[in-house]
């Protein structure tokens, strides 16, 4: 994409212009950060680009290092492209996306003005593109042309990289799969990026970040399945999983109704900031919604030999992995059917996972925000502004939320509660945009 670009999500940057879709030479910016990088693929394949005209750029290797950039030719409103793209429509884009460090990475560097590291495309390592088939729950992008750019040493405990394809970015819309306010106190990230940032004005103005809700998202919690108790549990009640999640529960002979021998339990989480984490805090422990536990916290090092039965993880990808590979772990996670290989989802006090039906009687789900930078502006010939509001239109359609099993609309506009459009459901309430509220119908 060539005339206009943009950060979104835990850091996704987009770019608008004329030039081919393989264009390297943008030269303005568009960030944001956000966990939804699947969700986000989608939407951009099957919904705002033409048919033939994404590329995907990745960090390279891809463990660790998940830095992302998509381009491709946006759609006019003429073939199906959602009129609130503007100026935007029919122009060649550019989109940096990061989700490496989870969802606080989009509005905290918004809030407090902080630049973040995304991938860097004219890095002379980008290799030329190969036909890469992208396997997202039920659906495949198939033959996509795909840029691999080396990254080697990158440090998300400091945001810094060693070489290769990364670059500090302005965030530009910040994709979160809670509000702002979640991401204070325990869930700051934890990086040092932002340490001299978490001062009481910047979380005073994290707090007001104007904001948009968009769709929802299932959330699960995953057991591993060659454990010699964890094998035999299929549903874990509320109060248990907090327990665990609190540390009052480390042995699983304390877990009511295992039939299992006992032995430690493994707790794998993620880092701070991340929406996933997030939401397990909030649900299951009151995090950030008044008086509440604390969730149990790694106290190895980095990459270190877990010696505590916690182990913190920075990506989707590594939370499935470490879960898959250890004996009796529990984890926590965006719902998936299939479940990750060597894991599989709990119900919930009898509760399944069901994006049709959220909070009758599963209600482990939270809504998607979505937040611009203040100053953003369109300026022929980039049209950074306008990228950003479409994106923020059609996170609210019902017909445009990417059909994954974890995700659904709300009933918000004109999505009518209880209702499906295009195969996706609407839930029948909402949390109102405050993830500390149950979900209450429209």
């Amino acid at each position: 994409m060539n005339a206009y670009k943009m950060t979104v999500g835990a850091a996704v940057a987009a770019v608008l212009g004329t030039a081919p879709a393989f264009a390297l030479d943008q030269a303005t910016s568009l960030a944001s950060t956000t966990t939804k990088r699947d969700a986000f693929l989608v939407v951009m394949a099957n919904e705002i680009c033409n048919s033939g005209t994404l590329d995907v750029y990745r960090a390279s290797p891809t463990t660790n290092q998940d830095f992302r950039a998509y381009s491709c030719h946006l759609k006019t409103t003429a073939a199906g492209l959602d009129a609130s793209f503007g100026s935007a429509a029919d122009k060649d884009v550019l989109v940096y996306y990061r989700s490496e460090g989870g969802s606080a990475w989009g509005p905290v560097a918004i809030a407090t003005n902080t630049q973040e590291m995304g991938l860097n495309i004219a890095d002379s390592t980008c290799s030329a593109a190969t036909a890469t088939n992208f396997t997202i729950g039920t659906t495949t992008l198939s033959s996509v042309p795909t840029h691999n750019c080396s990254v080697t040493g990158y440090s998300i405990a400091s945001d810094t990289v060693t070489s290769g394809a990364l670059e500090l970015k302005t965030v530009d819309l910040g994709v979160s799969d809670e509000e702002p306010k979640m991401y204070t106190g325990t869930n700051w990230p934890s990086s040092s990026r932002f340490t001299a940032a978490n001062t009481p004005a910047n979380i005073t103005a994290l707090k007001n970040l104007p904001k948009s809700q968009g769709f929802g998202q299932v959330f699960g919690i995953l057991l591993n399945t060659s454990g010699s108790n964890t094998s035999l549990i299929s549903n874990l009640d509320k109060q248990t999983i907090a327990a665990i999640f609190s540390g009052i529960y480390a042995d699983w002979s304390q877990v009511p109704g295992n039939t299992g021998p006992g032995g430690p339990i493994t707790v794998v989480r993620r880092e701070p900031g991340s929406g996933t984490q997030v939401a397990a805090g909030a649900y299951f422990l009151n995090v950030n919604c008044g008086s509440g536990y604390t969730f149990v916290v790694d106290g190895d090092a980095p990459g270190a030999a877990d010696t505590d039965g916690i182990i913190e993880v920075g990506a989707t990808s590594g939370l499935e992995g470490t879960v898959s590979s250890t004996a009796d772990s529990i984890g926590l996670n965006v719902y998936k059917n299939p479940a990750p290989a060597g894991t599989k989802y709990v119900t919930i006090g009898g509760a399944a996972a069901d994006r049709t039906n959220v909070g009758r009687p599963y209600d482990f789900a939270f809504e998607l925000t979505l937040q611009k930078r203040s100053t953003l502006a369109d300026a022929s010939p980039v049209f950074p502004a306008s990228l950003a509001n479409g994106l923020i239109t059609i996170a609210k359609k019902a017909a445009l939320v990417p059909d994954l099993v974890s995700t659904f609309a709300l009933p918000i506009g004109t999505n009518a509660p209880g209702s499906t459009v295009s195969g996706r459901p609407v839930s029948w309430g909402t949390r109102n945009g405050d993830s500390c509220k149950p979900f209450q119908g429209q």
